[in-house]
């Protein structure tokens, strides 16, 4: 009798519930908390933690190369609109969304301590809600979070890498050589008790995650409060916005904008805000050079601030819009 040595057909492995078995969207998920453990695990072997105020170099220009990689994501608001406006429509919308930039970076620099605070606040949303609503795209779940669950999500997955870093020793000593104000309104009782506040977020927000069968959900909010509470300040946030954040958005735009994602796609629409990478190069390059070094722009710090958060106030508007209009769609 003859045997037959064809071995059946392998079946594919099964997908994680919640969890993309293969292809760019599961990369997109996993290329966040991979640099985030990178960034947790240097951060202690170069024994520069969250309580450190010292800045090595190493830990600068890493920062810098992180926060390059996520500012094209910002500099595609358009692609978020239904149809893409042109023409005078382009200049009218492209005036109102500089318009309200300009308000709000006026409004930081002559009220730097409340501005801050609501600037943070609606950071912490757009990042939280954000990661909610690109966590259901990237895993292709039919339902986003909504009411209670949505918004204790958001307030955990924001909080953990803005806030953490923010209420570290080493941020708040400079957030206060930055503007007195700052020191003033981000004192040491406030941060403590919004700190705390943060952390039960995740804890609760875990547990929620794990009783609702997200398991793998559940470890990436886990890995993100521990970069916020182990890496250092300014690269826990830079890694978070570069790697985690703004790769995760552009996936979105790429699925929005040619219908499914793909690393062509996301290359694609990061191209496309490469300019702003330019622009924000040659700006710095022309300053150093009228200034004579890096640390002679440290006055100048606190202006060059209040313009990046007052940019980001419209860009966080419109990313509200896309998410609304995303839930309304499920």
């Amino acid at each position: 009798m003859a045997v037959s040595i064809i071995s059946p057909p392998i079946a594919p492995a099964a997908s994680t519930p919640g969890f993309p078995a293969a292809g760019t969207a599961r990369a997109v998920l996993l290329i966040g908390p991979v640099a985030a453990g990178l960034a947790i695990l240097a951060s202690l072997l170069g024994r520069v933690p969250s309580s450190t105020p010292e800045v090595p170099a190493w830990t600068l220009v890493a920062a810098i190369i992180a926060l390059a990689v996520g500012i094209p994501h910002g500099a595609v608001d358009h692609l978020m609109l239904p149809a893409l406006p042109r023409g005078v429509k382009l200049l009218g919308m492209g005036a109102v969304y500089l318009a309200i930039a300009a308000a709000a970076t006026i409004a930081i620099l002559l009220a730097p301590g409340p501005a801050f605070i609501v600037v943070i606040a609606m950071t912490v949303w757009h990042f939280g809600s954000g990661d909610v609503e690109a966590w259901a795209t990237l895993t292709g779940e039919r339902t986003h979070p909504r009411g209670w669950r949505k918004a204790l999500l958001a307030i955990a997955a924001g909080g953990a890498p803005v806030v953490l870093p923010l209420t570290s020793p080493a941020a708040m000593a400079t957030l206060a050589t930055l503007h007195p104000s700052l020191g003033a309104w981000w004192s040491a009782p406030a941060t403590t008790f919004v700190r705390v506040a943060i952390l039960a977020a995740v804890v609760v927000s875990i547990i929620v995650l794990l009783h609702t069968g997200r398991p793998i959900a559940a470890v990436h909010l886990g890995i993100l409060a521990a970069l916020g509470i182990f890496a250092a300040p300014l690269l826990a946030f830079a890694v978070y916005f570069g790697a985690w954040h703004a790769l995760r958005h552009t996936a979105r735009l790429a699925e929005h904008r040619y219908g499914d994602i793909t690393w062509a796609g996301i290359g694609r629409v990061t191209l496309m805000g490469t300019p702003a990478l330019i622009a924000t190069i040659i700006i710095v390059a022309i300053a150093v050079g009228f200034t004579g070094s890096l640390a002679a722009l440290a006055p100048w710090l606190w202006v060059g601030l209040a313009v990046v958060w007052g940019l980001t106030v419209p860009h966080m508007s419109l990313v509200e819009y896309f998410d609304r209009r995303a839930t309304r769609r499920t």
